[in-house]
Protein backbone atom coordinates (compact mmCIF):
# COMPACT_ATOMS: atom_id res chain seq x y z
CA UNK A 1 0.00 0.00 0.00
CA UNK A 2 1.26 3.51 -0.87
CA UNK A 3 2.01 5.76 2.09
CA UNK A 4 1.45 9.56 2.14
CA UNK A 5 5.01 10.57 1.23
CA UNK A 6 5.29 7.88 -1.43
CA UNK A 7 2.01 9.05 -2.97
CA UNK A 8 3.19 12.68 -3.08
CA UNK A 9 6.51 11.65 -4.67
CA UNK A 10 4.69 9.51 -7.24
CA UNK A 11 2.26 12.32 -8.02
CA UNK A 12 5.14 14.79 -8.42
CA UNK A 13 6.95 12.41 -10.82
CA UNK A 14 3.83 12.03 -12.93
CA UNK A 15 3.36 15.80 -13.14
CA UNK A 16 6.99 16.39 -14.15
CA UNK A 17 6.99 13.66 -16.80
CA UNK A 18 3.78 14.96 -18.39
CA UNK A 19 5.09 18.51 -18.58
CA UNK A 20 8.31 17.30 -20.19
CA UNK A 21 6.53 15.19 -22.80
CA UNK A 22 4.15 18.06 -23.61
CA UNK A 23 7.09 20.44 -24.05
CA UNK A 24 8.86 17.97 -26.32
CA UNK A 25 5.89 18.08 -28.72
CA UNK A 26 5.99 21.87 -29.01
CA UNK A 27 6.63 23.23 -32.51
CA UNK A 28 9.62 25.45 -33.17
CA UNK A 29 9.64 27.59 -36.33
CA UNK A 30 12.71 29.04 -38.06
CA UNK A 31 13.11 31.01 -41.28
CA UNK A 32 16.00 31.47 -43.70
CA UNK A 33 16.36 33.73 -46.73
CA UNK A 34 18.48 33.34 -49.87
CA UNK A 35 18.76 34.97 -53.29
CA UNK A 36 19.90 33.32 -56.52
CA UNK A 37 19.52 33.63 -60.27
CA UNK A 38 17.16 30.65 -60.43
CA UNK A 39 14.10 29.93 -58.31
CA UNK A 40 15.15 26.32 -57.74
CA UNK A 41 18.59 27.31 -56.43
CA UNK A 42 17.19 29.99 -54.13
CA UNK A 43 14.51 27.68 -52.73
CA UNK A 44 16.91 24.76 -52.26
CA UNK A 45 19.44 26.98 -50.51
CA UNK A 46 16.96 28.65 -48.16
CA UNK A 47 15.34 25.29 -47.34
CA UNK A 48 18.75 23.81 -46.51
CA UNK A 49 19.58 26.77 -44.28
CA UNK A 50 16.26 26.48 -42.43
CA UNK A 51 16.81 22.73 -41.93
CA UNK A 52 20.33 23.39 -40.61
CA UNK A 53 19.05 26.06 -38.21
CA UNK A 54 16.64 23.51 -36.73
CA UNK A 55 19.31 20.88 -36.20
CA UNK A 56 21.95 23.33 -34.91
CA UNK A 57 19.46 24.43 -32.24
CA UNK A 58 18.77 20.80 -31.24
CA UNK A 59 15.37 20.46 -32.96
CA UNK A 60 16.11 17.28 -34.93
CA UNK A 61 12.58 16.31 -35.97
CA UNK A 62 11.88 18.58 -38.96
CA UNK A 63 8.20 18.12 -39.75
CA UNK A 64 7.69 20.61 -42.58
CA UNK A 65 9.58 23.07 -44.78
CA UNK A 66 7.74 25.66 -46.83
CA UNK A 67 9.44 27.86 -49.45
CA UNK A 68 7.99 31.12 -50.78
CA UNK A 69 9.74 33.03 -53.56
CA UNK A 70 9.52 36.38 -55.31
CA UNK A 71 11.28 37.54 -58.45
CA UNK A 72 12.87 40.92 -59.10
CA UNK A 73 15.35 42.32 -61.58
CA UNK A 74 18.72 43.81 -60.73
CA UNK A 75 20.73 45.29 -63.58
CA UNK A 76 18.46 43.52 -66.07
CA UNK A 77 19.10 40.08 -64.57
CA UNK A 78 16.28 38.14 -62.91
CA UNK A 79 16.90 37.52 -59.23
CA UNK A 80 14.89 35.16 -57.06
CA UNK A 81 14.52 35.73 -53.33
CA UNK A 82 13.17 32.80 -51.35
CA UNK A 83 12.23 32.51 -47.70
CA UNK A 84 11.99 29.01 -46.27
CA UNK A 85 10.05 28.31 -43.08
CA UNK A 86 10.86 25.10 -41.22
CA UNK A 87 8.72 23.61 -38.46
CA UNK A 88 10.66 21.33 -36.13
CA UNK A 89 10.26 19.47 -32.83
CA UNK A 90 12.59 18.02 -30.22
Amino acid sequence: MIQGREFIALLWLLMVSQATSAWAQEDHVVTAQTTASSRADACTSSSGKAYNLCTIQGWFNVTRINCECTQSEAYGLPTWECVATATCKK
